[in-house]
């Protein structure tokens, strides 16, 4: 179940950030590049660059699993949180 409510995602972030279950990874220069490459080849999706800097971001750092609501993710072979059930 996914809980929407305005002013409720500052809040809710904090206590991810602070859990233990979450690791929050960041990007480095070099990712940037390892990310273009893949634009060509999902170019008939709706797949953004920011979703390939977190994919070439992940891949770097083992995750299988990302917390988003953009099934566009899928695609690319994660499982998201929460899952949308597709």
């Amino acid at each position: 179940m996914v809980h929407r409510q305005p002013g409720s995602s500052v809040p809710a972030f904090g206590r991810i950030e602070r859990s233990d279950l979450f690791t929050a990874v960041h990007p480095i220069e070099e990712m940037y590049v390892g990310a273009l490459q893949p634009l060509s080849q999902f170019d008939d999706q709706q797949i953004l660059l920011a979703g390939h800097m977190t994919d070439v971001v992940a891949d770097e750092n083992d995750v299988d699993a990302i917390l988003t609501f953009d099934s566009d993710f899928r695609t690319l072979g994660y499982s998201l949180v929460p899952d949308d059930g597709s």
